[in-house]
This record gives C-alpha cells, structure tokens and sequence, in this order.
C-alpha cells in the first residue's frame, strides 16, 4: 500500500496531500534524512514524507488509545 490510499482517512491538515508536496519541495530533504513529525495525528503526513523523499521519519502525537493503534498499523506496511 501507497501513503496515498490513506489519504481520505488520515490527510485532514489544509489543502491535504497537495500541502504536503509543496512543503515536500520547499525542503528538498536527501534521502535518508531523518525527520521528526510532531503533532502526526493518523500518520499521514508522516507516511507521506517517508514515501516521497525516502526519508526516516518518526511521528509523535499526544493523542493515544485508538488513533494510535489505527495510525501505526498502516505505518508498518508503507515507507
């Protein structure tokens, strides 16, 4: 599975994937560069940077029980 088949669930940021690219492009990360995404949510954007740059990405959210569990098995099977 690609980062995009989530999209629907777990993109809510504004502007969604389409934010992501761009911001994906201003920072024009080398790949394996190691990134901290704080405030992940679901994973999404998370999945995405992984994906997308071939990066090392680590996503941290104060919200647990469900979110976590639902945003971490998907992250296993992508990037």
């Amino acid at each position: 599975m690609r980062a995009a088949d989530f999209e629907p669930i777990d993109e809510f940021h504004f502007r969604g994937r389409q934010a992501t690219s761009q911001l994906l492009e201003k920072l024009a990360l080398a790949p394996g560069a190691n990134v901290l995404d704080i405030g992940c949510g679901l994973g999404g954007v998370t999945r995405t940077i992984a994906e997308e740059a071939n990066a090392k990405v680590t996503g941290i959210d104060s919200i647990w029980g469900n979110r976590q569990r639902y945003g971490s098995d998907p992250t296993s099977g992508s990037g």
